[in-house]
């Protein structure tokens, strides 16, 4: 049986995509909180993903972190 392995990050990439330009289409301040969810959300999955990894479980936090840098700071 073949591996999905690529085939599953390349449906993935397109799907988060998408989902950040539909988000770009949002009136102005629902837009900053969309993205914020959207940067929360994908720095859980990437903790959770990494569970038992230490560095995979920082990058998680650190792209949550950039998600609420950029909807209250930048």
């Amino acid at each position: 049986m073949p591996r999905l392995s690529p085939l599953l990050g390349i449906v993935g990439l397109g799907l988060g995509a998408g989902l950040y330009f539909l988000i770009s289409l949002a009136p102005q301040p629902l837009e900053r909180f969309l993205y914020l969810a959207f940067y929360l959300a994908l720095g859980a999955g990437v903790a959770l993903w990494g569970k038992g990894d230490r560095t995979v479980q920082i990058v998680g936090g650190v792209i949550a972190v950039y998600g609420v840098v950029r909807t209250f700071v930048l």
